[in-house]
């Protein structure tokens, strides 16, 4: 029981992911997409890795949390097919965004988190008329 004196238990619900992904789990999500190279989870984390979007901001734009977005990554669950939607349109302004050498994202994590929101205003498509 905590009393007060000592540190506070880390409640998993708490629990901070990392900023960086360890060799381990960029290996597993690299294995991923070779294995199942049309799952949107580890194509997702291998497009994170690659130019440098953090998990956070995955989280932030598709309005879920940063554990389901890593859950994403190493295939242990799939997105809903409203959010799939969504993660497809977000991959399309990213391969803009890379053709156009805006891609990967230099910087602390904070920094690109504030990128990632300025790419995509540069790059996702422009409403017809």
């Amino acid at each position: 029981m905590y009393t007060g004196g000592e540190q506070p238990p880390v409640l998993l619900w708490e629990y901070v992911m990392p900023r960086r992904m360890s060799l381990v789990s960029r290996d597993r999500i690299a294995a991923l997409v070779q294995a199942r190279p049309k799952a949107v989870g580890p194509r997702l984390g291998y497009l994170s890795m690659k130019y440098g979007i953090p998990a956070r901001a995955f989280a932030d734009l598709l309005h879920v949390s940063e554990p389901t977005v890593y859950r994403w990554f190493y295939g242990e669950s799939e997105p809903t097919p409203s959010t799939l939607v969504n993660i497809r349109r977000l991959l399309a302004v990213f391969r803009v965004a890379a053709a156009a050498g805006d891609l990967p994202l230099p910087g602390s994590h904070g920094e690109r988190m504030l990128a990632v929101r300025d790419v995509i205003l540069k790059h996702k498509p422009k409403p017809v008329q």
